[in-house]
């Protein structure tokens, strides 16, 4: 979750008039369903080179993501895909950027479409020249970059998987192990891909789709180009909530926007100092209120619908909150899906590709739900924790609007801090058949920070909790019960 404090003077909707002096660049990644939240210095500092460079929030923004393609190439990549939410706080427009795919779905892997949505994102609302964007994360995939410790984390909880596939040749030593934090790793034919892209995206996606489609089976590559060719970003006016004190907007669907209000709702509804105490996992008869508030809400807007072809809670992703001194916001969710996508690595041009293999009447916009929280109280006296507009970034397919929901009911009604509304016990719900949901508490100790702290993850079943305890590598497909 993000707060912004500055006071702006700009008048056009989403461009700047005059370059903002930069205040601060976030990243933070969630692993959901255990979640863990990390910084990655580096490509905070790629995003904050292009700010002071003359830059908006758009090519900071559309910087740290490439960066993040490169160093963290388990949740983020070209392979992958992305959303998430625009803001101007002056004339309060906001644009709503979603994934769209309108190809034929593959069997093993998902479609790329990162670079051409931010090629989009880019002609529309960016201001440094497209090359620039491409600097940090084509030296970095040239020259090496370190395995900080949320790679390490990644790497060894997948260790198997990779030293058994073409991934090894990137991340694996010799002895047939992962590669140790600090290590040094080079992915010098993604430095040449991205080193292409960024000198003519005029030939996206067309050339993108022939220079990927090179490694797969011949039998594929026809129509590989075509879904390329065929994917992208939408970009509109976002899903709006209006309440009293504040407006919600979601870039994901309507569905997600009215889990959100009719969750928050709900629980304005009922006494709000049963929920204060919500810090204490302990506490059953929280959560098990919780599970059922999320069995009214769920049964109420989806009904029978199927919703087998949605992205599960246990995805893997990153997020990226970008803010410049003109009070201009932008919030980016991006994922491989499953932890380093579908495991394959394309030689020729060292993408590893996604596994969003989804149903053809999923939405793919449904993976994630980037909001941008508005609020209109003006009596509330000025301090360090005050905000008038909060960025929440969330993934998890089914489970994100009613993350997203806890998140501001935590902030706007229970009034906690920013970092206590972000790492407070959340549930996270998922349906396992038509008839039931499943559900996971996610907890993490008050002595802990953001940025450094593991979740402990308690399941949640209709009859009521169960505490069997699961370990964090549960977000990488892997239960164990202690």
């Amino acid at each position: 979750m993000y707060c912004f404090l500055e006071p702006t003077g700009e008048q056009d909707p989403v461009q700047p008039t005059t370059p903002p002096r930069p205040l601060f660049f976030i990243h933070l990644h969630f692993i959901m369903l255990t979640r863990y939240v990390f910084r990655s210095a580096v490509c905070s500092e790629a995003g904050r080179e292009v700010l002071e460079d003359g830059g908006n929030v758009v090519d900071a923004g559309m910087a740290a993501l490439l960066c993040l393609g490169v160093v963290h190439p388990h949740a983020a990549g070209v392979g992958g895909v992305f959303s998430g939410i625009l803001y101007n706080r002056t004339t309060g427009i906001s644009r709503g950027i979603r994934t769209t795919c309108t190809g034929s779905p593959l069997i093993t892997y998902g479609v790329p479409a990162t670079l051409q949505g931010i090629r989009r994102l880019h002609s529309l609302y960016g201001r440094s020249n497209w090359e620039k964007l491409f600097v940090k994360a084509i030296k970095l995939a040239k020259e090496g970059f370190h395995i900080d410790d949320t790679l390490a984390l990644a790497l060894k909880s997948n260790e198997l998987r990779i030293c058994q596939s073409a991934l090894r040749d990137l991340f694996c030593d010799r002895n047939g192990s992962v590669k140790a934090p600090g290590s040094i790793v080079t992915n010098r034919k993604l430095s040449e891909l991205l080193q292409s892209a960024g000198a003519n995206d005029s030939l996206l996606p067309e050339s993108l789709g022939m220079k990927l489609a090179v490694d797969l089976p011949s039998a594929a590559q026809q129509a590989f180009v075509k879904n390329i060719q065929r994917c992208g970003v939408e970009i509109r006016e976002p899903f709006t909530i209006e309440e009293e004190g504040y407006s919600v907007f979601t870039a994901s669907s309507e569905l997600f926007s009215s889990i959100i209000s009719e969750t928050v709702k709900r629980h304005s509804a009922q006494n709000a100092s049963f929920w204060g105490d919500a810090s204490d996992y302990t506490n059953v008869s929280i959560y098990v209120s919780l599970f059922n508030t999320a069995k009214l809400v769920y049964n109420n807007f989806l009904g029978n619908q199927s919703l087998g072809g949605l992205p599960v809670s246990n995805m893997v992703s990153s997020h990226i909150g970008v803010l410049d001194n003109s009070g201009n916001i932008l919030i980016v969710s991006t994922s491989l899906n499953s932890s380093f996508g579908a495991a394959q690595v394309l030689p020729s041009t060292g993408v590893l590709l996604s596994d969003f293999v989804l149903d053809p009447a999923a939405d793919l916009a449904q993976w994630s739900c980037a909001s941008i929280v508005k609020l209109r109280q003006t009596d509330k006296e000025d301090d360090d924790d005050s905000e008038d507009a909060l960025g929440v970034g969330v993934t998890g397919g089914f489970s994100a609007p009613f993350i997203a929901a806890q998140i501001i009911i935590n902030r706007l009604i229970l009034g906690k801090s920013i970092s206590e509304a972000v790492i407070s016990p959340l549930l996270h719900v998922e349906m396992v058949s038509p008839e039931s949901l499943s559900a996971c508490i996610s907890v993490v100790g008050p002595e802990k920070r953001v940025g450094d702290f593991p979740y402990t993850c308690f399941p949640v079943h209709w009859i009521g909790l169960s505490l069997s305890l699961y370990h964090p590598a549960h977000a990488h497909g892997t239960r164990h019960k202690h």
